[in-house]
């Protein structure tokens, strides 16, 4: 009987310590959240660089592809219609919660680059690391709390053409430095 409430007491122990760690899937991760401050992307090119000029040491080194969601085919219209000039902090980062908390699991799992996907995407419309140094709560990234689970877009596109490519919509200007 000893060895049995010893064993309960073990595991009751265990189950609080569990309790009292972050739960990745509730946050978006400090680390994830760093993926806002780059400018490039490895294996992506942009007008200014080119593929031979990115630095292998600065490249991500030992990631898997993000096989979990298409970052390239989901809309990132309502983020962009609820976070406009001038980005009003509070309004734009309920907007990011909305557009990344349900991919939480994704972009936070270290051995992919669904996070460099998400925020390669996400700068075409905004500064690089605005949502870093704008929305980060503290040690663990951002919260998302259970009403940033309700808008999920879909992963999946209709089309090759995505709406913003459709619509000619608002991409990031030169006024905007990355």
């Amino acid at each position: 009987m000893g060895g049995n409430t010893a064993l309960l007491c073990a595991a009751a122990a265990c189950f609080i310590l569990l309790q009292l760690q972050p739960v990745s899937s509730h946050f978006i991760s400090s680390d994830a959240l760093e993926a806002n401050n780059r400018t490039d992307h490895p294996g992506r090119s942009t007008l200014q660089q080119d593929q031979k000029d990115v630095n292998p040491i600065e490249a991500i080194v030992n990631k898997a592809p993000c096989n979990k969601v298409n970052f390239d085919a989901i809309s990132y219209k309502p983020l962009r219609d609820e976070c406009k000039p001038p980005y009003p902090v509070g309004q734009c980062c309920d907007a990011l919660k909305k557009q990344a908390c349900p991919y939480t699991d994704a972009i936070n799992d270290d051995k992919t680059v669904c996070a460099l996907d998400l925020f390669w995407n996400i700068n075409k419309w905004y500064p690089a690391g605005w949502f870093l140094h704008h929305c980060k709560e503290g040690p663990h990234g951002i919260r998302c709390g259970p009403d940033d689970y309700k808008h999920k877009t879909s992963a999946a596109a209709p089309s090759p053409k995505s709406d913003d490519a459709a619509t000619g919509s608002d991409k990031k200007g030169s006024d905007h430095k990355n």
